[in-house]
């Protein structure tokens, strides 16, 4: 899924719609929203407008079944993570397929458990995780 455009691409495809960049971002984030059932949050960054899916309003699926929480720690395996041990949200729906909204309540339910770990973007909403080695382990 693209979620990261350029200020001159954003700028061209606002422009071929008679629209304003910001117009056409909002667009974007709104189609995003409708499409996976969860809110967006945008960022001006590295040149351009950056998407992440963000956790806000999701709730928290407890008790979280032991087969979901395998399938994240397999995917968590899988995937690259920063230095941190963090992966986003996107990155485990795009390698498995995973149903975005539901790994959002999932990975709630297993921070609330000790099993994971979420981490915020600069607007103070949920957009990575890491899984913790120990179940009691907490912040």
């Amino acid at each position: 899924m693209k979620n990261f455009w350029t200020h001159e691409t954003a700028n061209r495809r606002a422009e071929a719609e008679g629209i304003s960049s910001a117009d056409w971002i909002m667009a974007r984030q709104r189609t995003f929203e409708d499409d996976t059932g969860v809110k967006w949050s945008v960022a001006n960054q590295q040149g351009g407008y950056m998407m992440h899916p963000i956790d806000d309003g999701v709730p928290v699926m407890q008790p979280v079944p032991r087969d979901t929480v395998q399938k994240i720690r397999a995917a968590y395996e899988k995937t690259d993570r920063d230095f941190t041990g963090y992966v986003t949200y996107l990155q485990i729906h795009e390698d498995t397929g995973f149903d975005l909204k539901g790994l959002m309540a999932a990975i709630k339910g297993m921070e609330k458990d000790g099993l994971a770990r979420r981490t915020v973007n600069r607007m103070g909403k949920g957009y990575a995780f890491k899984l913790m080695e120990n179940k009691g382990e907490k912040r």
